[in-house]
Protein backbone atom coordinates (compact mmCIF):
# COMPACT_ATOMS: atom_id res chain seq x y z
CA UNK A 1 0.00 0.00 0.00
CA UNK A 2 1.44 3.20 -0.79
CA UNK A 3 1.84 5.82 2.11
CA UNK A 4 -0.68 8.20 0.67
CA UNK A 5 -3.27 5.91 1.05
CA UNK A 6 -2.09 4.55 4.42
CA UNK A 7 -2.09 8.07 5.53
CA UNK A 8 -5.58 8.86 4.26
CA UNK A 9 -6.85 5.39 5.71
CA UNK A 10 -5.56 6.31 9.03
CA UNK A 11 -7.01 9.76 8.55
CA UNK A 12 -10.66 8.29 8.43
CA UNK A 13 -10.22 6.08 10.70
CA UNK A 14 -9.06 9.55 13.34
CA UNK A 15 -11.86 11.47 12.29
CA UNK A 16 -14.52 8.85 12.70
CA UNK A 17 -12.95 7.84 16.13
CA UNK A 18 -12.99 11.45 17.15
CA UNK A 19 -16.75 11.48 15.90
CA UNK A 20 -17.83 8.15 18.02
CA UNK A 21 -15.63 9.20 20.94
CA UNK A 22 -16.01 12.82 21.44
CA UNK A 23 -17.97 12.25 24.49
CA UNK A 24 -16.02 10.10 26.60
CA UNK A 25 -13.79 9.96 29.12
CA UNK A 26 -10.21 7.99 29.76
CA UNK A 27 -8.60 6.10 26.90
CA UNK A 28 -9.00 5.02 23.80
CA UNK A 29 -7.77 0.90 23.62
CA UNK A 30 -6.79 -0.46 20.76
CA UNK A 31 -7.16 -4.30 20.92
CA UNK A 32 -5.01 -6.03 18.36
CA UNK A 33 -5.64 -10.12 18.61
CA UNK A 34 -2.54 -11.29 18.07
CA UNK A 35 0.70 -11.37 19.42
CA UNK A 36 2.69 -8.19 19.83
CA UNK A 37 5.50 -7.44 16.53
CA UNK A 38 3.22 -8.83 14.31
CA UNK A 39 2.18 -6.30 11.19
CA UNK A 40 -1.16 -5.97 12.85
CA UNK A 41 0.78 -4.57 16.12
CA UNK A 42 2.85 -2.26 14.21
CA UNK A 43 -0.15 -0.57 12.67
CA UNK A 44 -1.91 -0.29 15.52
CA UNK A 45 1.39 1.32 17.02
CA UNK A 46 2.19 3.30 13.97
CA UNK A 47 -1.83 4.96 14.35
CA UNK A 48 -1.91 5.41 17.91
CA UNK A 49 0.02 8.90 18.35
CA UNK A 50 -1.74 10.42 15.72
CA UNK A 51 -5.21 9.04 16.85
CA UNK A 52 -4.07 10.37 20.77
CA UNK A 53 -2.93 13.65 19.05
CA UNK A 54 -6.33 13.90 17.07
CA UNK A 55 -8.77 13.00 19.89
CA UNK A 56 -6.62 14.65 23.30
CA UNK A 57 -6.92 11.49 24.82
CA UNK A 58 -4.12 8.94 25.69
CA UNK A 59 -4.57 5.87 23.11
CA UNK A 60 -3.20 1.99 24.52
CA UNK A 61 -2.28 -0.76 22.62
CA UNK A 62 -3.80 -3.98 24.26
CA UNK A 63 -2.73 -7.47 22.77
CA UNK A 64 -4.71 -10.20 23.26
CA UNK A 65 -3.58 -13.19 21.66
CA UNK A 66 -4.73 -16.48 21.14
CA UNK A 67 -6.94 -18.91 19.15
CA UNK A 68 -6.85 -17.21 15.44
CA UNK A 69 -7.86 -13.72 17.00
CA UNK A 70 -10.87 -14.77 18.38
CA UNK A 71 -9.75 -14.19 22.14
CA UNK A 72 -9.34 -9.83 21.04
CA UNK A 73 -12.24 -10.17 19.04
CA UNK A 74 -14.62 -11.79 22.04
CA UNK A 75 -13.50 -9.24 24.17
CA UNK A 76 -13.76 -6.56 22.32
CA UNK A 77 -17.46 -7.66 21.75
CA UNK A 78 -17.92 -7.65 25.43
CA UNK A 79 -16.41 -3.88 26.24
CA UNK A 80 -19.11 -1.43 26.63
CA UNK A 81 -20.25 0.35 23.39
CA UNK A 82 -18.85 4.07 24.25
CA UNK A 83 -16.85 4.06 21.29
CA UNK A 84 -13.36 3.78 23.65
CA UNK A 85 -12.45 0.34 22.39
CA UNK A 86 -11.81 -0.58 19.19
CA UNK A 87 -10.79 -3.85 17.90
CA UNK A 88 -7.35 -3.99 14.82
CA UNK A 89 -8.32 -7.15 13.06
CA UNK A 90 -7.64 -8.58 9.64
CA UNK A 91 -10.61 -10.32 7.56
CA UNK A 92 -9.43 -13.55 9.38
CA UNK A 93 -10.78 -13.30 12.32
CA UNK A 94 -13.87 -11.47 12.22
CA UNK A 95 -14.94 -12.90 8.98
CA UNK A 96 -13.03 -16.14 8.70
CA UNK A 97 -13.09 -17.64 12.28
CA UNK A 98 -17.04 -16.99 12.88
CA UNK A 99 -17.67 -19.14 9.45
CA UNK A 100 -15.22 -22.17 10.18
CA UNK A 101 -15.83 -22.29 14.41
CA UNK A 102 -19.13 -22.23 15.33
CA UNK A 103 -18.22 -21.42 18.97
CA UNK A 104 -16.24 -18.57 18.05
CA UNK A 105 -18.78 -16.15 20.34
CA UNK A 106 -19.28 -13.40 18.06
CA UNK A 107 -20.58 -12.77 13.90
CA UNK A 108 -18.99 -10.12 12.09
CA UNK A 109 -22.14 -8.35 11.14
CA UNK A 110 -24.51 -8.69 14.54
CA UNK A 111 -21.62 -7.73 16.85
CA UNK A 112 -19.37 -5.53 15.11
CA UNK A 113 -19.63 -1.93 13.16
CA UNK A 114 -16.56 -1.30 10.98
CA UNK A 115 -15.09 2.31 11.82
CA UNK A 116 -12.72 2.33 8.70
CA UNK A 117 -9.63 0.19 6.95
CA UNK A 118 -6.41 1.56 8.17
CA UNK A 119 -4.40 -0.86 5.66
CA UNK A 120 -4.13 -3.34 3.36
CA UNK A 121 -1.41 -6.31 2.68
CA UNK A 122 -0.70 -7.98 -0.73
CA UNK A 123 0.23 -11.27 -0.17
CA UNK A 124 3.73 -12.87 -1.90
CA UNK A 125 5.05 -15.92 -3.27
CA UNK A 126 8.03 -16.10 -3.20
CA UNK A 127 10.97 -18.98 -3.80
CA UNK A 128 14.97 -18.94 -3.16
CA UNK A 129 17.29 -17.39 -5.36
CA UNK A 130 18.31 -20.90 -5.64
CA UNK A 131 15.33 -22.68 -6.83
CA UNK A 132 15.25 -23.72 -10.19
CA UNK A 133 11.20 -22.48 -10.16
CA UNK A 134 11.05 -19.07 -11.50
CA UNK A 135 7.18 -19.32 -11.75
CA UNK A 136 4.20 -20.71 -9.82
CA UNK A 137 3.48 -23.28 -12.47
CA UNK A 138 7.69 -24.50 -12.13
CA UNK A 139 7.10 -24.23 -8.47
CA UNK A 140 4.09 -26.53 -8.46
CA UNK A 141 5.68 -29.41 -10.58
CA UNK A 142 8.92 -29.25 -8.93
CA UNK A 143 6.90 -30.06 -5.54
CA UNK A 144 4.92 -32.53 -7.13
CA UNK A 145 7.85 -34.20 -7.81
CA UNK A 146 9.74 -33.67 -4.59
CA UNK A 147 7.20 -32.72 -1.85
CA UNK A 148 10.12 -32.30 0.17
CA UNK A 149 10.67 -29.22 -1.58
CA UNK A 150 6.65 -27.80 -0.87
CA UNK A 151 7.17 -26.90 3.01
CA UNK A 152 5.94 -22.79 3.67
CA UNK A 153 4.97 -21.18 6.85
CA UNK A 154 1.64 -19.42 7.28
CA UNK A 155 1.30 -17.41 10.42
CA UNK A 156 -2.02 -18.78 11.67
CA UNK A 157 -3.83 -21.85 10.22
CA UNK A 158 -6.74 -21.22 8.06
CA UNK A 159 -5.86 -18.07 7.68
CA UNK A 160 -5.83 -16.31 3.88
CA UNK A 161 -1.69 -17.50 3.62
CA UNK A 162 -3.26 -21.34 4.12
CA UNK A 163 -6.15 -20.82 1.94
CA UNK A 164 -3.28 -19.29 -0.69
CA UNK A 165 -1.11 -22.36 -0.10
CA UNK A 166 -4.11 -24.90 -0.03
CA UNK A 167 -5.26 -23.63 -3.23
CA UNK A 168 -1.95 -23.82 -4.82
CA UNK A 169 -1.33 -27.11 -3.96
CA UNK A 170 -4.30 -28.04 -5.30
CA UNK A 171 -3.52 -26.03 -9.30
CA UNK A 172 -2.58 -27.96 -11.89
CA UNK A 173 0.76 -28.29 -13.38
Amino acid sequence: MHKRHFLAAAAGLLMTAAAVAQDANGPIKIVVPFAAGGATDAAAHHIAPKLAKELGRPVIIENKPGASGQLGSAFVRAAPADGSTYLLALDHSVVVVPLITPTAGYDAVRDFVPVGQVLRFQWTFAVPTSSPATTLGEFVELVRKNPAHGNYGVPLQGGVPDIIGAAISKRPA
